[in-house]
């Protein structure tokens, strides 16, 4: 179905053609009666003017032309319409076309954004995770430093203790032994 546009462009087209026939009708129509003209007036010096019907054979040779020229014209504008409606169609095919491929390329498109916008949740649910597994890590790091130093701490404080109770252990084993030398 064409559109008032299309129709109206289609019209205008055809009407455009229809005038051109016409003003190229009535120019050539004007250019063989002067023609014509010039000629009946160059032999009417030169001949008499007979009374026999040829002034009526010039009307019916006339007419005949003007319906060779309204047939070509019937024929340019049936050809014109003709080739107007092809490219309607055309222009319609080509549009039905461009849908077509902007609706594929729409809906692959969208598949894409899809995809790429679930892979942008998962990035951003890692990089969450990341950063509290880092921050916890960082925690656990700290508290193993701090129990490490504390074990280290502890642990030279029970040398230190040990070797003093050894130390107090020795001087009490030689006091005894003292003791027993003097009782001796």
């Amino acid at each position: 179905m064409m559109s008032t546009s299309e129709e109206k462009g289609g019209l205008d087209g055809l009407a455009s053609v229809v005038t051109q026939a016409r003003e190229a009708a009535r120019d050539k129509a004007a250019a063989t009666r002067a023609g014509a003209n010039a000629a009946a007036t160059s032999s009417s010096s030169t001949q008499r003017p007979s009374s026999d019907g040829a002034g009526a054979g010039d009307a019916g040779n006339r007419e005949s032309e003007l319906k060779k020229q309204e047939e070509a014209l019937r024929a340019a504008m049936e050809e014109r319409l003709q080739s107007v409606q092809r490219e309607r169609e055309r222009i319609l095919s080509l549009q039905a076309e461009l849908k077509r491929l902007r609706e594929g390329r729409r809906d692959e498109i969208n598949a894409v954004r899809q995809r790429v916008e679930e892979k942008d949740r998962e990035w951003s649910y890692a990089i969450a995770q990341a950063t509290k597994y880092r921050e916890l890590y960082e925690k656990w790091d700290r508290d193993a430093s701090r129990a490490k130093r504390e074990k280290e701490r502890m642990t030279e404080e029970l040398r230190s203790l040990i070797f003093a109770d050894d130390d107090a252990k020795e001087k009490r084993l030689r006091e005894m032994l003292a003791q027993l030398a003097t009782k001796s």
